[in-house]
């Protein structure tokens, strides 16, 4: 099958496309995703988050995390964190959005957050797809996707932490423990090529 763009790019050959697709699944960025944060210090102010699992790596010891990975998984979380301490839920429930209408704190932070998150996938896919081209065609053409292209079915975030009382595994100190989920879905017939100037 033969993808022709109505935006003036040229075509994308089914090989091509699988290729894409593939990429994108690789580094976390199409399908079902997750990543779990875990962080220890003898204080609050002293503990930070690093990545203990990525869903797409199928690696016990993260060893296989693309060195060209576009997102900063780990700043990522905090940057949500920072937004909406409570955590974030995209889309908003019912209530949720009730709450938002009517100017609720932890409403309105949840909805930015979510807002913010989605902005950073959907860039961090064009940029990938970007790079992705200029690789595979060794520098003559890109690939490109329209923003409208992506879309995010569902996605969350949340840090929690408290004081550790106990000796295993990490002793006392406080601990925290971070998530994030998304699920990304892309119409591939919105994928074209640009020539490189």
């Amino acid at each position: 099958m033969i993808n022709w763009s109505d935006r003036g790019g040229a075509f994308v050959s089914a090989n091509e496309l699988e290729s894409v697709l593939s990429h994108l699944k690789k580094m976390g960025l199409l399908g079902q995703n997750s990543a779990f944060f875990e962080g220890f210090g003898e204080s609050e102010e002293d503990a930070s988050l690093s990545i203990s699992e990525l869903s797409w790596t199928n690696a016990e010891d993260l060893t296989s995390i693309p060195t060209d990975d576009v997102v900063d998984w780990v700043e990522t979380i905090y940057h949500m964190d920072s937004i909406s301490p409570s955590g974030f839920l995209y889309p908003l429930t019912r209530s949720q959005t009730s709450n938002f209408n009517n100017g609720y704190k932890n409403a309105v932070q949840d909805k930015k957050a979510g807002e913010q998150f989605i902005e950073i996938i959907k860039e961090a896919i064009q940029e990938t797809l970007y790079e992705f081209g200029s690789k595979y065609s060794t520098g003559t053409y890109v690939f490109r996707i329209p923003l409208d292209g992506i879309t995010i079915i569902s996605a969350s975030a949340s840090v929690d932490g408290n004081n550790n009382d106990h000796d295993a595994p990490y002793g006392e100190g406080y601990i925290m423990i971070g998530v994030m989920t998304w699920f990304v879905e892309i119409d591939s017939n919105s994928i074209y090529k640009e020539v490189e100037e």
